[in-house]
């Protein structure tokens, strides 16, 4: 903030500059990371907060995926292809660099989770790029097709439907495992990887389906899987809302329902652990 101050008429201006310092415990409050006190103090003074950035980043490729799936405006899945340049250039690239910008910081599981999801997006862009041709790979050779005919006969067949069903089963798993570690953060955030564990295994049950050629039992679990992901990217909005603002200093901000504290998602004392063992 500046505060011009005059002292007698025709003195000159002085500007003073304040500042406003974050006490260690307040600065790591921003983070989507359980506290750690051997955290140190010097990262708080020299760097700033980059999980603003990565979770911006994922909520401009992940919710407008989801309008596609819920059909926003006449959009379909096959929408999705409009939002290669996100996936890769915007998502992947800014989750990769916040994946880095976390370790720095020391925070393992933010870290963890944005590099992982910087490979999911530029996965599935790749896998939804034309050029590629993965699904028309699949056609039957006897069709004698090619082009965007090969591809809507090989994105038919089962074996395709079930080798993406199975990556978004794995990921499902992965999305558990990120839930579980997120109980020792807040409700936003755990909230965020339930909800997309959930979206996982609606998609991955339409692919199943689409593949044996249950089509209409498969268009309503895209539906519902693409439901599921847009509360994802609701969440994650949340907690990037509370983030920006605190990072300029708003007096007021959306709660973010701490969990840490609770008995059950704390920490294990490591000197009790010795001295029970002894």
């Amino acid at each position: 903030m500046d505060d011009d101050t005059h002292h007698d008429e025709g003195a000159p201006l002085h500007r003073q500059l304040t500042t406003v310092t974050l006490t260690a415990k307040q600065f790591e409050s921003l983070y989507l990371q359980p506290r750690d006190p051997r955290m140190e103090e010097r990262y708080t003074r020299q760097f700033g907060n980059p999980t603003p950035f990565g979770l911006t980043c994922f909520i401009l490729a992940h919710i407008p995926l989801t309008m596609d799936f819920l059909n926003f405006q006449g959009a379909t899945a096959a929408s999705s292809t409009t939002m290669l340049g996100v996936f890769y250039g915007v998502a992947g690239i800014g989750l990769y660099l916040s994946c880095i910008m976390e370790w720095v910081m020391g925070n393992t599981f933010p870290s963890c989770v944005f590099g992982t999801f910087g490979g999911f997006w530029i996965s599935y862009g790749i896998l939804l790029q034309p050029t590629m041709d993965i699904a028309a790979s699949f056609a039957p050779a006897s069709d004698g097709v090619n082009g965007a005919a090969a591809t809507m006969a090989g994105a038919a067949t089962r074996a395709y439907n079930s080798g993406v069903a199975m990556y978004f089963v794995v990921w499902s798993i992965l999305g558990f495992i990120y839930f579980l570690a997120a109980l020792r953060t807040n409700v936003p955030f755990a909230m965020v990887f339930l909800t997309f564990v959930c979206a996982l295994d609606f998609i991955a049950a339409g692919y199943f389906h689409s593949g044996v050629g249950k089509f209409e039992l498969a268009t309503k679990e895209f539906k519902a899987g693409g439901a599921f992901a847009f509360c994802t990217g609701m969440f994650a909005l949340y907690i990037d809302i509370n983030l920006i603002l605190g990072s300029v200093g708003f007096r007021w901000s959306n709660p973010l329902f701490d969990i840490s504290h609770f008995n059950f998602f704390k920490a294990r004392d490591k000197n009790s652990e010795k001295e029970h063992e002894a």
